[in-house]
């Protein structure tokens, strides 16, 4: 039986939108504090012996003020899960415990900001580092030796140029975990996932008879790529490197 429906299975009171949000807020505060979390709900307030007048020179938060101890740990214990879809089988979809999260992600993006018409397509690293298993309970974990914390989930992602904001993330499931993906089996894997990242991003109806534009690094770029992006009716800005086939570089080497 795997954890989420071990916890689907124990029970707690339900948490009310303030309590959620009270919940949220001791997290990121216990960032600010040196003490372990237990300590930062210390409700001993009568001061046994003069040698623990000084135990530290910062006092106790005393989160029990927000939240109780016992309430907090309910919290923490169900967090992870609050985007899990139920109705999705484990072995039909392996990420849906987070899954959801992107795609309630995507669509905000999608449907609430107005962004360039241009997109630059990267990828992002969420740092991940099994200790006891190979993947650490994940379904895929991916490693990037030039990303700063090159192990963990990779997501490819797109950003508008001018904002900065994120647009778009696409998590990367592996090889087998990709290999029914929109436009893969007729395209390829890499221009699949930039024509995917490129046409998801620009989803609303609205924007479809307008032409957008993709930049993106050597990762993403090829002839066919760019060919399948013209195809689709948008244009493509790429490095082409390592996948150079049809490339015409000799004809453009300086003499």
């Amino acid at each position: 039986m795997n954890v989420a429906r071990e916890k689907a299975k124990a029970k707690c009171k339900k948490f009310s939108n303030e309590e959620f949000l009270t919940g949220l807020g001791l997290l990121l505060g216990a960032a600010e504090f040196s003490q372990k979390g237990v300590d930062l709900f210390n409700v001993k307030d009568d001061v046994q012996d003069d040698d623990d007048i000084w135990q530290s020179i910062r006092p106790s938060p005393h989160f029990e003020q927000y939240m109780s101890y016992s309430r907090f740990k309910d919290f923490r214990r169900f967090l992870p899960d609050i985007y899990a879809d139920d109705a999705s089988e484990e072995e039909i979809n392996p990420w849906y415990q987070f899954s959801p999260a992107v795609e309630e992600f995507n669509e905000i993006r999608r449907t609430k900001i107005k962004c360039s018409r241009w997109i630059c397509a990267d990828e992002s690293m969420c740092a991940w580092r099994p200790r006891t298993t190979a993947l650490g309970g994940l379904p895929n974990i991916s490693f990037v030796v030039r990303k700063p914390e090159p192990l963990g989930t990779e997501f490819k992602t797109t950003a508008c140029p001018i904002t900065g904001v994120m647009r778009h993330l696409e998590i990367q499931r592996g090889k087998e975990g990709m290999k029914n993906s929109q436009f893969n089996a007729q395209v390829g894997a890499t221009t699949g996932c930039t024509l995917r990242l490129l046409l998801n991003t620009i989803l609303p109806p609205e924007q479809q008879g307008t032409k957008h534009g993709i930049r993106a690094d050597a990762w993403f770029g090829s002839v066919r790529t760019a060919t399948e992006v013209g195809l689709h009716g948008h244009n493509g800005v790429f490095q082409i490197k390592q996948y150079a086939s049809l490339y015409q570089r000799n004809s453009l080497k300086m003499h």
